[in-house]
């Protein structure tokens, strides 16, 4: 989460240690963000990090238990930034890259056309 003091990729807390660059919030602003999430995305098998799970660290869960749940999550942080960020629910779609790449497409020709 941007601005969150955690560790990478929990947080940005350490990015400029890890990364040599620090979260530019201001930068944020100046962009649109859009999440894409099927409206159906609520499995949480793959998202849910237990402790004896290589990805796990503190706070990997602390976003919320599904994809719906962490989409609100970051759009909300990304807007707490400043940023145009918006969460796109894609009707009747689970976790579908396939069925979400016409949202973003659009998203990107309304960006890039204008």
């Amino acid at each position: 989460m941007p601005v969150d003091p955690r560790p990478f990729w929990v947080g940005t807390g350490d990015l400029t240690r890890r990364f040599g660059t620090a979260l530019d919030t201001r930068a944020l602003s100046c962009i649109a963000i859009r999440a894409f999430v099927g409206d159906a995305d609520i499995e949480t098998d793959e998202i849910h990090v237990q402790p004896h799970h290589a990805d796990w660290m503190e706070g990997a869960n602390d976003s919320g238990r599904t994809r719906i749940d962490r989409g609100r999550a970051l759009v909300d942080a990304f807007r707490g930034c400043g940023a145009d960020a918006q969460l796109i629910l894609v009707p009747s779609c689970g976790h579908d890259h396939r069925a979400l790449l016409p949202h973003a497409l659009a998203f990107f020709d309304s960006i890039l056309v204008g």
